[in-house]
């Protein structure tokens, strides 16, 4: 018995004890909160780009597999940004403007970036005689960027050239006749210190523009292509 009244008391002895010696986390700039605001963090637009570019250096050294499994990656990346966005666009409406707005604006970048890394696949599953695993990935691209998109054009001219449809598409914009000298006009009017490059490609009713400019020095894909 006198056993058993003597474990009340060590419990308490044994419970006491001081707290200088532990570590309390402090976060003295309230910025640092923001883990995934920097542009090194997984869940970003950012390292969907880091994706491409690293696939895009892999077509260059000719390793095929590795280029197609970083655009896989960019793929779903971008997707579950893009259904991460429009689950907060959605919560949010009615509630506060300013949240939607800053959610459609990241959704349109991120569905851009996701067609990038759809017409990238499908390229490289064309090279590799695998049309029908790059048909939903150029149907999908017209679905979210819409037919009259530039990205959804150009989705649909590829399905038109594997023989999946055949009717030329003729709604949406008017085609223009445009010349090289009026597209480099245009570009380094808005971008001074501009290299611009035309070509004409597909019988000559397409041309294909490189552009190098200071200006783009700091910038994403998607702002590179929305700033020219």
């Amino acid at each position: 018995m006198k056993f058993l009244k003597l474990i009340p008391i060590l419990l308490i002895f044994f419970g006491n004890f001081p707290y200088k010696n532990l570590v309390h986390a402090e976060v003295k700039n309230p910025k640092d909160y923001k883990v995934l605001s920097n542009d090194n963090k997984k869940l970003s637009i950012s390292n969907v780009e880091y994706y491409l570019t690293q696939g895009d250096k892999f077509i260059k050294n000719g390793d095929f597999d590795k280029a197609k499994d970083s655009y896989l990656n960019a793929r779903k990346l971008a997707k579950q940004l893009a259904s991460f966005y429009s689950d907060l666009n959605t919560s949010f409406k009615g509630l506060d403007a300013r949240i939607p707005k800053e959610m459609q604006i990241k959704g349109k970048e991120t569905l851009q970036i996701l067609a990038e890394s759809n017409k990238r696949l499908a390229s490289l599953y064309i090279k590799d005689e695998k049309p029908d695993v790059a048909v939903p990935l150029l149907v999908e691209t017209i679905r979210i960027m819409s037919p009259d998109s530039k990205e959804g054009r150009e989705a649909y001219e590829r399905l038109i050239q594997l023989g999946f449809v055949e009717t030329k598409y003729k709604g949406g914009l008017k085609l223009i006749m445009i010349t090289k000298t009026e597209v480099i006009n245009l570009i380094t009017k808005k971008l001074p210190s501009s290299q611009v490059f035309v070509e004409n490609i597909k019988g000559n009713d397409h041309l294909q523009v490189t552009v190098i400019a200071s200006e783009f020095h700091g910038l994403s894909l998607v702002k590179q292509h929305q700033l020219v």
